[in-house]
């Protein structure tokens, strides 16, 4: 599962900011959380994807499995190598990252109804997840850090565009202003599927830090910014 070593790269990123002593062995355990990234096949310019899972042997698989796109965590784990590219001072690495991000907002926005998919097949065949088709709100908060980050360092106006989508489409519909906080899960409509505000899944972590780092990269603030990822 991609899952695996997108969480462990980000973990050894923060571990590396708070034990720099040690950082030289975070940046050995990165590099190889880079390379099974990058090696293994999820990432997939052929298929202009960043895909869920591999086989364990880096064989091709088949079936539903070898195509699921996760656009949220996708363009999630692009965040992270963007920050370790500006770290490292990786262009080719940056470039990747910034694929992952233009290939997952082009298949994983609803050109509809707005927003982005929980999972999509790569192929357009129907998607082995019920929920395939709903909005939830973590991959929308990620798609806003990862855009309004590769627009401050880009300055490509796409991603301008693509944060600004993320952004009206996200406080439109799971902010809730009587109340506070946001909605977790909506239908693919827009319209507010469960009302709860927090569960095993939707707890203090994927929107306080879009609030967080989104505003201060539009603020500009380099050192804040440095310490959040983690550079």
């Amino acid at each position: 599962a991609y899952a695996v070593p997108m969480i462990l790269l980000s973990t050894a990123q923060v571990m590396r900011g708070c034990d720099v002593e040690l950082a030289e062995h975070y940046n050995a355990f990165i590099t190889e959380m880079l390379s099974e990234l990058f090696s293994a096949g999820y990432y997939n310019e052929q298929k202009r994807a960043m895909t869920e899972f591999v086989s364990a042997d880096s064989k091709s698989i088949s079936g539903p499995k070898s195509r699921l796109i996760n656009p949220g965590h996708a363009i999630e784990g692009a965040w992270f190598i963007m920050a370790e590219a500006l770290y490292r001072k990786d262009d080719a690495m940056l470039k990747k990252a910034l694929n992952i991000i233009e290939w997952s907002m082009e298949s994983g926005w609803d050109k509809e109804c707005g927003g982005l998919y929980s999972f999509i097949d790569i192929e357009g065949k129907p998607a082995e997840q019920l929920e395939w088709d709903m909005k939830l709100w973590w991959p929308q908060t990620e798609g806003i850090i990862a855009n309004v980050l590769a627009w401050r360092i880009t300055g490509d106006e796409k991603y301008k565009t693509w944060f600004e989508m993320l952004h009206s489409y996200a406080f439109e519909h799971f902010c809730d202003d009587e109340h506070g906080e946001w909605y977790g899960y909506l239908h693919r409509d827009g319209s507010v599927s469960n009302t709860l505000k927090g569960n095993l899944f939707k707890g203090p972590y994927h929107l306080p830090r879009m609030l967080i780092l989104s505003s201060e990269l539009l603020l500009g603030n380099a050192p804040v910014v440095s310490s959040l990822l983690n550079i």
